[in-house]
C-alpha cells in the first residue's frame, strides 16, 4: 500500500484500529489475532511511507534544480544580449556623446561667468551692501576679483569693435574696481578707528591686500603714514604749549595702540614698527622745536617751563621704552640740550614758589601775646604753621609730579628738600631770637611752641617722603629720595633739641644774677645758689611737662639745663681759684655763656672761702645737685664728683672727677685738669 505522505499513512491506521475496536465484543483470541495483524500492518505501512516521503522529496528538489538552471541560463543570455549590442553601439557613437558632453559643460560654465554681466549694475550694488559686513568684504573683494578676470578674458578674444561695446558694459566693474580700491586703502588710512572697532578687520584686509598687490608692504607703509601724519598734523598743530603738551601725551598712546593693535595684523617683512615709531617721532619732534627757538621767553614764565619740562619728561621716556638707543642720536640730543638750558631757570623758580608759600604761612605765625593765652590753657602748645607750610608744598608738588617724570621730577624734589633745610636755619635763628628777649615768661613757651612745631613738621616730612617716593617704581631713586628727605627729618628733629636746650640756656640765664654769679663768692656761704637754681626750675617744669607735646624733650631740657649748670660751676670754680692762685691758666674749652651780672672775685673772700668752711659748702651743693639728678634721673654721680674734687686739693687723683663729668661735658678732661690746676697751683695735661 502505497500513501502520499505520514499523514494519509497514520489515517489509515487510525480508522483500522477504530474498527478492530469494534469487533471486540467478540473471542478473546480473535481479538488478540486481530490486534497483532493490526500493529503488524501499521508497522509495515509507516516503513512504505517513510520509503515514499524520501523518495518524493529527492524527485522536487531535482525538479526545482533543473528549473532554476533554465532560469539562470536565460536571464544571462538575456543580460548579456543588450550589453554586447550597448557595447557595439558605443564603440561606433562615443566620440560624439563625448563632444556632445564637453560642450554641454562649457556651456554651463560659460552661462555661470556671464550671468553676472547680465545685470551688472544690480551685481556690484549688491556687492556694495555686503561690504558694510566685515564678515562678507573678502567674499566681496574675492568675487569681484573673479568679475575683472573673466572681463580681461573676454577683452582678449574681442575684435576691436566687439571691445567698443564691451567697454560700454564693462563700464559699471571699472568704476567698481576704483571703488573698492579706495575702500582698502581708506580703511588702511584710518587704521587707527578701524582698529579701535575690530582690530582682526585689519588682518583681513592685510590678507586680501598681499593677493591683489604686488608690492603690498611699501603701499601699506604709504597709506598707513599719510593717515597718520593728517591725524598728527591735527594733533600737534598748535600755538598753545599747554594743548600741545597735553596732545604729545595723547600722540605717544596712540603710538603704543598701533604698535599693539595694529602692527600685528600685518606681515613682520612689511617692517611696520620702525616705520610707524620713526614716523611719530619726526612728527612730534618737529612740532615742539618752534616752541624752543625763544628761550628768554620761556625763562620769564615758570608756567610754560612747566610745560615744557612735563613734555621732555614725557617724550622722553616714552622714547626710551620704544627705543632704547634713541636718546644717545645726535638729532635728540640736539633737543634735549636746548631744554636742559632752562633747568636752572625752572629750578629757581620752583624754589622761589615754594619760599613764596612757606613765607605765607611764616606771616600768620601767631604772636607773643596769642602765646601768652595758649599757655594759660594748660595745653600742648601749638598752632598751624607746620600744616599750612606742608600743605602748600604738597600742593604744588602734586601739581608738579601729575606733570614730571625722571630726573626732572628728582631734582624738582632736590629743590623742595633745599628749601625746607633752608627754612630750618631761618626757624633756628628764631630760635636764638627767642634766647635774646630775656623774659622766661614768653620764652619758655615759645620755645615749647617751637618744639611741637618742629616735632610735627618731622613727621610731615616722613609723609611727604613717602608722597615722593610713590612717584618712581625704580628702588634706586626711592632711595634717593629717602636721602634727599632723610636730611631734611633729622633737621626738624635737631631743631627739637636745640629748641630744648635753648630753653634750658634761657632758664640758666634768667637766674644767673641769684645763682651763678654767686658761685664761689663771698655771697655763696648763705645764699644757697644751688638750691635756687634748681627750684626755679622745678617751679616752670609742671609747666613745661604740660606745653611739651613729647615728655621726650621735657627730659632733653631737664638734663640740659643739669649739664649747663654744673658747667658753670665748675667754670666758676676755675675762675675764682685761678685768681686766688694768681695762674695763667685758664679754661677755653667750656662754652662760654652770654655776659653776666657777675659778682665780682675778691682774692681774700676766695681765700677765706677754702679755708674751713670750703668742705662743707661744697658737700651742701654735693646734696642740692643730687637731689635734683635723682629726682629727675639725670644719672650723675655726686658723690664721686664732689669726694673728688676735695680730695684733688689735696692731691688725689683726677680720674674720680673724670669719670663724674665725663657723661656730661665732651671735653671732660681738659676741665678735670684746668680744675687740678687751679686747685693746687700745678699745671696739669
Amino acid at each position: 500500500m502505497n500513501f502520499i505522505d505520514e499523514k494519509q499513512a497514520q489515517e489509515k491506521g487510525r480508522q483500522s484500529f477504530l474498527k478492530t475496536l469494534s469487533e471486540l465484543d467478540g473471542d478473546v483470541s480473535i481479538v488478540r489475532t486481530k490486534v497483532k495483524k493490526l500493529i503488524a500492518d501499521f508497522t509495515k505501512s509507516q516503513e512504505n511511507s517513510s520509503v515514499e516521503l524520501s523518495s518524493s522529496l529527492n524527485r522536487g528538489v531535482e525538479i526545482h534544480r533543473k528549473v532554476l538552471c533554465s532560469l539562470h541560463k536565460a536571464s544571462s543570455q538575456g543580460l548579456l544580449e543588450p550589453l554586447v549590442l550597448l557595447n557595439k553601439f558605443c564603440q561606433t557613437k562615443g566620440g560624439t556623446l563625448k563632444s556632445f558632453t564637453i560642450a554641454q559643460n562649457n556651456i554651463t560654465s560659460t552661462l555661470t561667468i556671464l550671468t553676472p554681466f547680465i545685470n551688472l549694475e544690480a551685481t556690484l550694488n549688491k556687492f556694495k551692501q555686503d561690504m558694510a559686513n566685515d564678515e562678507k568684504l573678502p567674499i566681496v573683494i574675492t568675487q569681484s576679483a573673479k568679475l575683472s578676470e573673466y572681463r580681461s578674458k573676454i577683452l582678449l578674444k574681442a575684435n576691436e569693435s566687439q571691445k567698443e561695446q564691451l567697454a560700454i558694459v564693462f563700464k559699471p566693474l571699472d568704476d567698481f574696481e576704483i571703488y573698492i580700491n579706495s575702500y582698502i586703502w581708506k580703511m588702511i588710512e584710518n587704521a587707527v578707528e578701524v582698529a579701535k572697532k575690530d582690530p582682526a578687520a585689519l588682518g583681513k584686509i592685510s590678507r586680501i591686500i598681499e593677493r591683489i598687490e604686488s608690492d603690498p608692504g611699501e603701499k601699506v607703509k604709504f597709506n598707513l603714514a599719510k593717515g597718520v601724519e593728517k591725524r598728527l598734523e591735527w594733533l600737534l598743530g598748535t600755538d598753545k604749549l599747554d594743548e600741545l603738551a597735553e596732545n604729545t601725551h595723547t600722540a605717544i598712546s596712540e603710538l603704543n595702540f598701533v604698535l599693539e593693535k595694529i602692527v600685528p595684523q600685518f606681515p613682520e617683512s612689511y617692517q611696520l614698527k620702525s616705520f610707524c615709531i620713526s614716523t611719530y617721532r619726526r612728527k612730534i619732534e618737529s612740532a615742539i622745536e618752534p616752541h624752543l627757538t625763544n628761550l628768554d621767553k620761556l625763562r620769564q614764565s615758570p608756567g610754560l617751563l612747566v610745560l615744557i619740562f612735563q613734555w621732555i619728561s614725557e617724550y622722553g621716556d616714552a622714547i626710551k621704552s620704544l627705543c632704547p638707543g634713541a636718546t644717545e642720536e645726535v638729532e635728540i640730543q640736539v633737543l634735549f640740550s636746548k631744554v636742559k638750558e632752562l633747568m636752572p631757570d625752572f629750578l629757581s623758580h620752583m624754589e622761589n614758589l615754594l619760599s613764596e608759600w612757606i613765607n605765607r604761612a611764616l606771616r600768620a605765625h601767631i604772636s607773643n601775646q596769642q602765646i601768652l593765652e595758649l599757655a594759660a590753657t594748660n595745653d600742648a602748645l601749638t598752632d598751624t604753621f607746620p600744616e599750612e607750610m606742608f600743605s602748600a608744598i604738597n600742593q604744588q608738588l602734586g601739581f608738579i609730579s601729575n606733570r614730571l617724570t625722571g630726573e626732572v621730577l628728582i631734582e624738582v624734589f632736590r629743590v623742595c628738600s633745599g628749601r625746607l633745610l633752608s627754612q630750618q636755619k631761618k626757624q633756628m635763628q628764631q630760635i636764638q631770637d627767642i634766647l635774646n628777649q630775656e623774659d622766661p615768661e614768653i620764652q619758655i613757651p615759645s620755645f615749647c611752641l617751637s618744639i611741637n612745631n618742629n616735632q610735627r613738621s618731622s613727621k610731615h616730612c616722613l609723609e611727604l617722603q613717602k608722597f615722593c617716593q610713590s612717584k618712581f617704581n625704580d628702588p634706586f631713586h626711592k632711595e634717593r629720595i629717602e636721602n634727599l628727605y632723610t636730611q631734611v627729618h633729622k633737621g626738624f628733629l635737631n631743631l627739637c633739641i636745640e629748641g630744648a636746650n635753648y630753653m634750658a640756656l634761657s632758664m640758666l640765664i634768667s637766674m644767673t644774677k641769684e645763682t651763678v654769679s654767686v658761685l664761689f663768692t663771698k655771697r655763696w656761704v648763705n645764699s644757697r645758689p644751688v638750691s635756687l637754681a634748681f627750684g626755679t626750675v622745678e617751679d616752670f617744669d609742671s609747666d613745661i611737662t604740660k606745653w611739651l607735646a613729647s615728655d621726650f624733650y621735657v627730659r632733653k631740657f631737664r638734663k640740659k639745663f643739669f649739664e649747663l649748670f654744673l658747667q658753670s660751676y665748675l667754670e666758676r670754680m676755675i675762675q675764682a681759684l685761678r685768681i686766688l692762685n694768681n695762674t695763667n691758666y685758664e679754661s677755653m674749652l667750656l662754652p662760654k655763656l652770654p655776659v653776666f651780672a657777675e659778682d665780682p672775685f675778691i682774692k681774700k673772700d676766695i681765700g677765706a672761702l677754702l679755708g674751713t668752711n670750703f668742705r662743707e659748702i661744697v658737700y651742701r651743693d654735693k646734696f642740692e645737685f643730687m637731689d635734683y639728678s635723682n629726682k629727675f634721673d639725670i644719672g650723675f654721680n655726686c658723690d664721686t664728683f664732689f669726694s673728688g674734687l676735695l680730695r684733688i686739693k689735696e692731691g688725689g687723683d683726677l680720674e674720680p672727677v673724670l669719670s663724674a663729668i665725663s657723661p656730661f661735658i665732651t671735653n671732660g678732661k681738659d676741665v678735670v685738669n684746668a680744675i687740678a690746676t687751679v686747685l693746687t697751683g700745678k699745671v696739669f695735661r
